[in-house]
């Protein structure tokens, strides 16, 4: 894309600082290539590269592209398979959390969504094993008829509404502490490794 605002000038100068921008495109240039782990994703600023990742099956290793391999084991696998909603993906270890939800990729049928009802199960799930404030990680993706799901909500189509969602969140966030307990994680006592990706800097 080249020009972008060629025909509207006037949304250009409502554009924020270049880092912040840059930023942004960086969020979602991972989000898309957590979405796609089989596929290779590379990202350039200002003509320099920024990241690259390698096409993998395995989403773990698409973590670890992103977050680094100290993030990668700390992330536990979560998996739960029903009529009419299959979930699988990756929650993390209480040291991992953040002060806001950023670090939830949510995904239904393959598409990256927010949703506010799965984002407070999952809080739901941690609620004994993290401080007041804090926000776990995690990268979930979930599959559920598409008749179960209103993706006419926002305008840009990034929040869903779910049919029977508490029904839904009761069994995500079921799932979740199960894991929790059975890996016998328990409130963060020393310092961990950040969640962030190591190139959100923007290159010059």
């Amino acid at each position: 894309v080249e020009d972008l605002f060629f025909n509207t000038p006037g949304r250009k100068k409502f554009l924020k600082p270049d880092t912040a921008e840059y930023n942004a495109i960086a969020d979602v240039f991972d989000t898309l290539a957590l979405a796609r782990s089989e596929v290779s994703f590379s990202l350039s600023s200002n003509r320099i590269p920024a990241a690259a990742y390698d096409a993998t099956r395995d989403v773990r290793e698409r973590i670890a592209q992103i977050y680094g391999d100290a993030v990668a084991q700390r992330m536990l696998p979560v998996a739960l398979t029903e009529p009419g909603l299959s979930l699988h993906g990756y929650v993390a270890a209480p040291e991992l959390s953040r002060v806001n939800r950023t670090g939830q990729k949510i995904f239904i049928n393959g598409r990256p969504v927010q949703s506010l009802g799965v984002s407070l199960g999952l809080s739901r799930a941690y609620e004994e094993f993290l401080e007041r404030g804090r926000f776990p990680v995690a990268v979930l993706f979930l599959e559920i008829p598409h008749e179960e799901i209103d993706v006419n909500v926002h305008p840009a189509k990034r929040e869903v509404r779910i049919r029977n969602e508490r029904i839904v969140v009761d069994k995500i966030a079921h799932a979740v502490k199960n894991e929790l307990r059975r890996t016998g994680v328990a409130l963060p006592t020393a310092a961990a490794p950040s969640a962030e990706p190591s190139y959100m800097a923007m290159p010059r």
